[in-house]
This record gives C-alpha cells, sequence and structure tokens, in this order.
C-alpha cells in the first residue's frame, strides 16, 4: 500500500515504552493492518513479537476502503496518499458501474463505461478519500506524468497538489528545477527566521541583564 510511519511520530510513540502497546490494532483475516500501523512498525523495530489485535472479516476492498476512512483527516495520511490508496479501488468502482449499466439495461454486456459513469467512479474516489474529484484528477495527472522526486514531494505535503499538476506538464528535468528552487528558497527563509529568533532572544536576555544591573543599582 505504500504507506510508511512519520519518523517523529515513531519517535514519540516510542518514548510511551510498553504503554504505546495498550490498545489492539486493527488487522483483517489475511493480516491487512486497517489501524495501528505505526504500533506495528514500532513493533517490528524493537523485536516485539506479539501484538493484540482486533481481527475483522473484510474482503480487500472492504479493508482498504476502511483504512483510507480511519486515516482520513488529522491522524496522519495526506490528501494525496488516500487518493493514491483509493485509487486502487477504481477497478472496482468500474465494476459496480458495469453492473449498474448492465441491470439497467444500457448496453447489455458493454465492457466501457460512459463517461458520466467515469465522472461517477471518480467522484466514488474522491468521497472515499475525503476530498474534490478535481484533486483526484489531479494526482492521477501527477502519477502519471510526474517525476518521482515531484511525486514524493506531493506526497508528503512538500508540494500541494495544484502546484505539482502545475509542473507536471514541464520536462522532468524542469520539474526537478523547480522543487530544487523551491528548496532552497524554503531553506532561506527557515534560516532567515532562525537568525532573527537567534537576535530576539539575545536582545530579551541583554534587557532582562540591564534591568537586574538597575534593580540592584537601587
Amino acid at each position: 500500500l505504500r504507506m510508511s510511519v512519520d519518523a517523529r511520530k515513531l519517535s514519540v510513540l516510542a518514548e510511551h515504552g510498553d504503554h504505546a502497546f495498550c490498545d489492539p490494532i486493527a488487522i483483517t483475516r489475511n493480516r491487512i493492518v486497517i489501524d495501528g500501523y505505526a504500533r506495528w512498525e514500532l513493533a517490528k523495530r524493537t523485536s516485539r513479537t506479539f501484538l493484540d489485535c482486533f481481527e475483522y472479516e473484510l474482503t480487500q476492498e472492504e479493508a482498504l476502503k476502511e483504512l483510507i476512512r480511519t486515516h482520513c483527516g488529522s491522524r496522519g495520511l495526506t490528501d494525496f496518499v488516500r487518493i493514491e490508496l483509493a485509487l486502487d479501488l477504481e477497478p472496482h468502482f468500474q465494476g459496480i458501474a458495469l453492473m449498474n449499466q448492465t441491470a439497467g439495461g444500457q448496453g447489455k454486456g458493454l465492457s466501457k463505461l460512459t463517461k458520466a459513469q467515469q465522472v461517477d467512479t471518480r467522484q466514488e474516489v474522491a468521497r472515499l478519500a475525503g476530498v474534490s474529484s478535481g484533486n483526484v484528477r489531479k494526482v492521477k495527472n501527477i502519477l502519471t506524468h510526474a517525476c518521482s522526486s515531484l511525486r514524493q514531494a506531493a506526497r508528503e505535503e512538500e508540494v500541494s497538489i495544484n502546484l505539482a499538476d502545475k509542473w507536471c506538464s514541464e520536462p522532468e528535468a524542469q520539474q526537478r528545477e523547480h522543487l530544487r528552487l523551491m528548496q532552497i528558497e524554503r531553506g532561506i527563509k527557515r534560516k532567515a527566521r532562525n537568525v532573527v529568533a537567534a537576535h530576539l532572544a539575545r536582545v530579551r536576555s541583554e534587557e532582562h541583564t540591564s534591568e537586574l544591573q538597575s534593580h540592584h543599582d537601587l
């Protein structure tokens, strides 16, 4: 499923020691982790032999749907990653659309979806991922045309979906150059903020020292 756990999240979880594993993780019978991926990853890294689990009887499609729903919003998966995971269910949604088409008597036995049905399939992906159908279209374009470094930057929200979609219409060399210049600019801004913060801390320290000296003189 191309999932990974943020190193900072793992570090915070590790600080809890054994208490990090108090709550069971949720899995399917064929061992797809629905919820508790970070705990599972930490258990592997610390050579933990057993984890308590809640085991659910779900198909692969149902498990993937539940995983995406569980990790919507503030719980860790970015919009891009949720869309990318939901796109794995696109054939599933297309199959449902074709069955509905056949059941409705529209071109019995046809193997192609109408344009309206393709849009409905995209909307199903968007609904599951909790995003707009426009972002689903953009992520599909990024996955098809963006270079690997730009795709990864979009996954990690280093670059917005809109910007990555715009850049991926250009040659790969230009995509990498856009990304390089953006990282340089952010590095400069970060350094400037650190310099300003250090200067303000020094000024406050000097003012505090001056106040103490004034009180001492009095």
